[in-house]
């Protein structure tokens, strides 16, 4: 069966392709198309608008980090895993793609569109969380989190802040946030789950991408210490009304660079929202 009409749109950047599909509501990502088309041609799918994330480099690669860490472009493709050199720190990513299909597809096929096209027969999501992955995911709005403390019922104590990866996922800047929306999501998420003590909520845009039952980077205040102000709760020594009062303390000029070791400062400029951090 021959596709329907659809508009073909080729962007430039991945900032360009995560505008277009944010701005359209029938459109998708095209990667290696090897499922996407299929399902066109069987009018099981019919978006408006496909994104060919063809030329994008910077979702194609591989590379092996010093650590171990072993990072997979989106639009990396199975050969590509199966015959790199980097790949084989990890010998059970190839030995699977190798087996994914046939040739045709192993050439076209990616690493992105197996993982994100829901499909229940691919071969990738499971390894993934065998393996214990994680994704980087882009969307509009940029990636915002709130650590804190819950009753069961509410935040009693909550720390908003943005994160932004400055390369390759290891350098961290966060900017604490005075953001009252931000906080009224993570209240309604902790009301639901009935969580207590620690949490932490990570939101790309406005989607929901973690929750987790942990703190996981805190913008340290001298007069602000949550782990150490969560241990007291546990052990009774503060109330939740005491620990609500404290919220006053958050400081939006706070700020936090992590790179293995982490440094804060208070930024108090009229353009503190646009500044870098400091030079060490």
């Amino acid at each position: 069966m021959l596709l329907r009409e659809v508009e073909y749109v080729r962007p430039a950047s991945v900032e360009d392709a995560v505008r277009l599909l944010a701005e359209h509501d029938g459109a998708r990502a095209l990667a290696g198309g090897q499922t996407l088309i299929n399902v066109m041609k069987a009018r099981a799918a019919s978006p408006d608008v496909l994104v060919d994330l063809n030329r994008l480099e910077e979702l194609k690669g591989i590379e092996l980090g010093s650590d171990g860490t072993l990072e997979l472009g989106a639009m990396t493709t199975y050969t590509e895993v199966t015959e790199s050199a980097e790949a084989r720190a990890r010998p059970i990513l190839g030995e699977v793609c190798a087996q994914i299909a046939d040739v045709q597809v192993r050439n076209r096929g990616t690493i992105g569109g197996n993982v994100c096209s829901n499909d229940p027969t691919n071969h990738l999501p499971p390894l993934m969380v065998a393996l214990g992955a994680t994704m980087t995911i882009r969307a509009t709005g940029g990636e915002r989190t709130i650590d804190g403390i819950a009753d069961g019922r509410r935040i009693v104590l909550g720390h908003p802040k943005t994160r932004e990866s400055m390369r390759a996922g290891l350098a961290m800047y966060f900017v604490t946030l005075e953001d009252g929306a931000l906080m009224d999501i993570a209240e309604r998420i902790v009301s639901a789950l009935e969580i207590e003590h620690f949490f932490n909520i990570q939101l790309v845009g406005e989607h929901v991408i973690e929750v987790n039952p942990r703190i996981s980077t805190i913008v340290y205040q001298e007069d602000l210490n949550l782990p150490y102000l969560g241990i007291k709760s546990a052990l009774g020594e503060i109330s939740p009304e005491e620990l609500m009062q404290l919220s006053a303390q958050v400081r939006p000029t706070r700020r936090a660079l992590r790179y293995f070791d982490q440094v804060e400062w208070d930024d108090t400029s009229s353009a503190a929202g646009t500044q870098l951090p400091p030079r060490s």
